[in-house]
């Protein structure tokens, strides 16, 4: 049961921000690109060791919420926040934006805010 939730998921998931996770050459943003020769056409087929390695990060995932849990609210706060702090320091227009959010007490958007900075790729984050 678990596996069919994670494939649905990870369909919907990578529907919406395909990113290549391999080191394959042939993988663009998570698809090969094969010939058919049964239809006699080049056809796209997701790219196995991407799909192995989103599997294994959602999997990763999953335990650290697991063992986390069990840890102290305050700690875990302020992992994250010293780890948000961290990325966006040196992007000014972004530290405004937290500024504004945090007067306004606005903690939904702030926490969908933190947690897109820290899902991103390291190198969009770079800039």
């Amino acid at each position: 049961m678990k596996e069919h939730a994670f494939d649905a998921l990870m369909k919907i998931k990578r529907g919406i921000n395909m990113q290549k996770t391999c080191e394959n050459e042939q993988c663009n943003n998570g698809y090969i690109v094969v010939p058919n020769y049964q239809h006699d056409t080049m056809e796209r087929i997701e790219c196995m060791e991407c799909l192995v390695n989103d599997k294994y990060r959602y999997d990763l995932a999953s335990k650290l919420r697991e063992t986390l849990r069990e840890g102290s609210r305050e700690r875990i706060i302020g992992i994250v926040s010293d780890a948000f702090a961290d990325i966006i320091f040196m992007n000014q227009e972004v530290c405004a934006d937290v500024e504004d959010l945090i007067q306004a007490k606005r903690t939904q958007d702030l926490m969908a805010m933190i947690s897109a900075w820290l899902s991103r790729p390291y190198d969009r984050r770079v800039q």
